[in-house]
């Protein structure tokens, strides 16, 4: 069951707190639990550098903020809240999630895997993909398949879960207390803000008189949907928290729960899926780019000229039609190819064993493949006959085909399996040695004659000097 402040709110992430203790200020990054202590803590990430943290608790990553702007606390500790724009539901809060069924909420928080603010559910049923640890990091536990990460918009939510935008008690009267002297009215959902304010005068004996003033200022381009705003294809809005996109479907399915529900093609990838859900294609766009939320969770709807709405997604299906048909001309010619191969190995398997041997497959592969060398064909047709029994049937060819990924990828394997071969050919290993022992040859003739020269030159000095240089050779008169 959910915990609530002192002043009877639920608190979750985006809330702004003040606490018991110091009178600190902050706003609320993490609901969840702390390694090796018991209960649900909130992080809270101070507006001064009153903390104690960056987010980071005993080396464990729970949110990120600056040095010393980190805190963690109880829902004791909190003195008084205001709701931010998220739903009103937090840790230990039951919830529906779609595709999934119904769980309890056991973490909400900025996770390490991917930007954004993701919720930790405990399902009920194993239809999760962890328990709580992804990628070695825990966020929470649970049992093998229980665990799941989604974001608001896979929440199916109450009324009483939706977000609202209403100040704390602890607000509300102090702005009746001091609202005596000077009164501020602000028109809620509007395009426009106007501010009156009335002041009285000092009065004399003679007179009394009321002045009043009234300043009007304008919003930006943006409009928040009234209950009324009709929403339709083709709208550019504005999706919780702040992730722009553009509807590209608008009606209820079974899929997802009651209601009407939106597919929004965001601009940036902070969705969800590639607009199918539930292997059912409402529309298409890049994976990581749809969501399908309620009407609650769009806040802003943008005006065609706003600088902000530069980007239109509706043709994106024309792209994807034109992929989808030239992937279809791809394979209505490979399969062309492949009826014109079978007819050619039936017409060449003359003794209707089913298969053909290396010569028929050169001859086949001079009509089918004209553009690859014998070399090419041969090396092929090595790759495809496995066994080794230098015969292969149209199984086996189709089999390989398959598995280089289509037809047109004959050509390239062919020269990658020649390239392959040629490496390692031990005849161009004899060829270089042959060439080596070439260059030795050479070497050591060079070597003989340079040897022979220098012993000419030896003999023909030492025949110039024999007169005066002693015989060690000649036998002494003592021997």
């Amino acid at each position: 069951m959910a915990q609530a402040a002192n002043n009877g709110q639920v608190i979750t992430v985006g809330d702004e707190v003040e606490l018991t203790a110091g009178f600190l200020k902050g706003e609320v990054k993490y609901v969840g639990e702390l390694l090796g202590k018991q209960g649900t803590f909130y992080g809270i990430e101070l507006k001064e550098n009153k903390g104690k943290n960056d987010g980071t608790l005993d080396g464990h990553y729970y949110f990120k903020t600056k040095d010393k702007k980190g805190k963690f606390v109880l829902i004791g500790d909190i003195k008084s809240s205001k709701p931010g724009d998220l739903p009103r539901v937090t840790v230990g809060d039951k919830v529906k999630v779609l595709g999934k069924g119904d769980g309890t909420i056991r973490y909400i928080g900025t996770p390490k895997f991917k930007p954004g603010i993701w919720y930790g559910i405990e399902l009920e049923s194993p239809n999760g993909k962890n328990n709580g640890t992804v990628d070695k990091h825990q966020y929470f536990q649970c049992t093998d398949k229980h665990g799941s990460f989604v974001q608001v918009e896979s929440l199916q939510l109450s009324e009483e879960q939706k977000p609202q935008s209403k100040p704390s008690s602890a607000k509300a009267s102090n702005t009746t207390a001091s609202s005596a002297k000077k009164t501020t009215k602000v028109e809620p959902k509007s395009t426009s803000t106007t501010t009156s304010t009335t002041t009285k005068p000092a009065t004399t004996s003679k007179s009394t008189s009321t002045t009043t003033t009234s300043t009007s200022t304008t919003t930006d381009k943006t409009k928040k949907p009234k209950a009324d705003d009709k929403l339709e294809v083709a709208d550019k809005v504005v999706v919780k928290p702040d992730r722009k996109g553009q509807i590209k479907w608008i009606g209820e399915a079974k899929n997802f729960g009651v209601g009407t529900w939106y597919g929004v093609r965001l601009v940036e990838q902070k969705g969800i899926c590639n607009g199918t859900f539930k292997d059912h294609k409402f529309f298409q766009c890049p994976d990581g780019y749809g969501i399908y939320v309620q009407r609650t969770l769009i806040v802003k709807k943008l005006d065609n000229n706003d600088p902000n709405a530069n980007f239109d997604y509706m043709d994106e299906e024309k792209k994807y039609e034109k992929e989808k048909e030239e992937q279809f001309q791809q394979l209505k010619m490979e399969q062309d190819k492949l009826r014109q191969i079978k007819i050619k190995f039936q017409e060449i398997d003359t003794d209707g064993n089913r298969t053909i041997d290396l010569n028929e497959w050169l001859k086949m592969g001079k009509d089918v493949f004209s553009q690859l060398t014998e070399k090419q064909l041969k090396s092929i047709f090595r790759k495809i006959d496995l066994s080794g029994s230098n015969e292969i049937s149209f199984a086996e060819f189709d089999g390989w085909i398959s598995k280089i990924g289509g037809i047109d990828k004959i050509h390239e394997q062919a020269d990658e399996d020649v390239s392959n071969e040629e490496k390692n050919d031990p005849s161009n290993d004899i060829s270089n040695n042959q060439s080596s022992d070439n260059v030795d040859a050479e070497n050591n003739d060079t070597t003989q004659e340079t040897d022979a020269n220098e012993n000419a030159d030896v003999d023909a000095n030492d025949t110039a000097n024999q007169e005066n240089i002693p015989n060690e050779d000649a036998p002494s008169n003592d021997d």
